[in-house]
């Protein structure tokens, strides 16, 4: 009897780790897919700052001047970033908060959410938890700054 029952610990308590184990891969596996997404996205970005033709017809991008558009490009590119070093961990509320703040003072980036922040709230608000508490804090940061964002 207690040598069944030695078993059925041993086993029970190996079944536990790889049920661990599991959960630590998976959490691991979405990070750097959500990192490798971020990567795709910021080579987009670089190759649009590199053919500013491809922005010609865009709704918002068409409208602004090739230095305007070079600032909203970089701005989006370095929000993108920031959201997904939020979104997998990798950075934490006081670094965001801190990036947030350093980026509130640029004038490109005041006039970035000026122009785009509710399209960009928008986009956030039907993402996933953290994507969203992300968008939370931008327009928080925002707001006290006093920059509202075009309705």
């Amino acid at each position: 009897m207690r040598t069944a029952h030695a078993v059925l610990l041993g086993a029970g308590l190996l079944a536990g780790v790889n049920v661990v184990r599991l959960a630590v891969d998976h959490r691991d596996r979405q990070r750097q897919l959500v990192l490798d997404a971020e990567d795709m996205h910021q080579q987009l970005m670089r190759d649009g700052e590199s053919r500013p033709d491809r922005y010609a017809d865009h709704p918002m991008l068409g409208r602004l001047s090739e230095t305007e558009r070079w600032d909203a490009l970089h701005t989006n590119r370095v929000l993108a970033l920031l959201c997904a070093k939020y979104q997998s961990a990798v950075m934490g509320d006081d670094e965001l908060f801190n990036n947030l703040e350093s980026m509130v003072h640029e004038p490109a980036a005041r006039a970035f959410w000026a122009r785009s922040g509710s399209h960009w709230l928008g986009e956030t608000a039907v993402s996933a938890p953290r994507v969203k508490k992300f968008g939370e804090h931008v327009a928080r940061t925002f707001e006290r700054a006093d920059v509202k964002p075009a309705a």
